[in-house]
């Protein structure tokens, strides 16, 4: 995922522009919306264009050992028991892997796994 870190807006843009742009992006604001400063847009724009990179490569050490485990179907209770974690470790992994990945259960995270040849 983008963050504004990636994208350092020009020395000074927020400071000189903030006048300017403080009215209209509370009223954005206001009605629900998302405000942008125009500097960063198109830094946005080009980020969001780019191609995404492998989202495993984005995995931890132990997230991608987790992973290959529920690929291969095994259990949260049997995975705890291989790696000597507790059950809510495992849970917390299998969280963050659905975060990361953009996945929203465990069939999910098994067909990710098998069809990355993972499992």
């Amino acid at each position: 995922m983008w963050s504004a870190r990636c994208a350092p807006a020009p020395p000074g843009t927020f400071r000189t522009a903030a006048a300017e742009e403080l009215p209209i992006a509370i009223g954005v604001v206001l009605k629900g919306g998302r405000y942008l400063h125009p500097a960063l847009a198109s830094e946005v724009l080009v980020q969001l264009a780019a191609p995404d990179s492998d989202p495993v490569s984005a995995l931890s050490d132990r997230e991608l050992q987790v992973l290959r485990m529920i690929g291969a179907g095994k259990s949260v209770k049997q995975i705890s028991n291989e790696l000597s974690l507790s059950e809510k470790t495992i849970s917390t992994y299998r969280t963050r892997l659905l975060t990361k990945l953009g996945l929203e259960g465990t069939s999910e995270l098994m067909r990710f796994a098998i069809d990355r040849r993972l499992a």
